[in-house]
């Protein structure tokens, strides 16, 4: 069994990045938190995925602090693999590509933070070197989350550069995100699947868009539900 990656190339150069730009302290112990970043009364958080699980540490400390919680995506990545005694084996770039949309799965918990003035996003997109190792025969990952055994593990992610920062600081940043990729008038959970765009994410979405009071139901064809937004 093969331990997973960790990723830590990527988040000590933006750790180290926010704390230059800030003149900040890195790995600061408050309310039994460690912070990754901290200058003052401003902690930032660097986060590559799974961003509710900060909602504990938010929750704790957006009352004294502002929080700002930096999420790279990947724009585009550079998969490097490497044999297993570090030869470097092959390079691609990989067909995937990261987009905001991504937010929407991420924050389920962190919707209570969205239109506190002491909370924000910022999220990166970004470039990234993934580098593999090429092992000599199929293996697992440590938490077991392959359904299949491959004959490669991630070992690290590297931030090759920023292209752009998107600033989320409030519910109408989601909302006029959900905007940019749903076609005016009335739009189902079904409509919102079959959109290129937002498929993986389209329950997250509208679930995201209900709880914000964004949307309201409109008609029903059959069991399908259709939603406008709430002007």
């Amino acid at each position: 069994m093969i331990n997973t990656y960790n990723e830590s190339s990527l988040h000590e150069k933006l750790k180290n990045y926010y704390a230059e730009q800030l003149n900040g302290k890195t790995e600061i112990e408050i309310e039994n938190f460690f912070c990754d970043v901290v200058a003052e009364k401003k902690i930032y958080e660097i986060q590559t995925a799974n961003l509710s699980s900060l909602a504990d540490k938010i929750s704790s400390l957006i009352g004294i602090y502002s929080v700002t919680v930096v999420f790279p995506i990947a724009e585009r990545t550079l998969i490097q693999t490497k044999s297993e005694t570090g030869e470097i084996l092959s390079k691609r770039v990989s067909p995937k590509k990261e987009n905001e949309i991504r937010l929407f799965k991420e924050t389920t918990k962190l919707l209570p933070f969205f239109d506190n003035p002491n909370f924000k996003i910022i999220l990166l997109k970004t470039e990234i070197l993934e580098t593999r190792i090429k092992t000599s025969c199929p293996v697992q990952l440590k938490n077991n989350s392959r359904r299949w055994k491959k004959d490669w593990y991630k070992q690290d992610k590297e931030l090759i550069k920023i292209n752009s920062e998107i600033i989320f600081d409030s519910s109408d940043c989601y909302i006029k995100l959900a905007k940019s990729i749903i076609a005016d008038g009335p739009f189902s959970l079904k409509q919102l699947k079959q959109n290129k765009c937002c498929k993986k994410y389209a329950g997250h979405i509208l679930w995201a868009l209900k709880k914000l009071n964004a949307v309201e139901e409109c008609l029903k064809r059959g069991n399908e539900k259709f939603y406008k937004f709430i002007k």
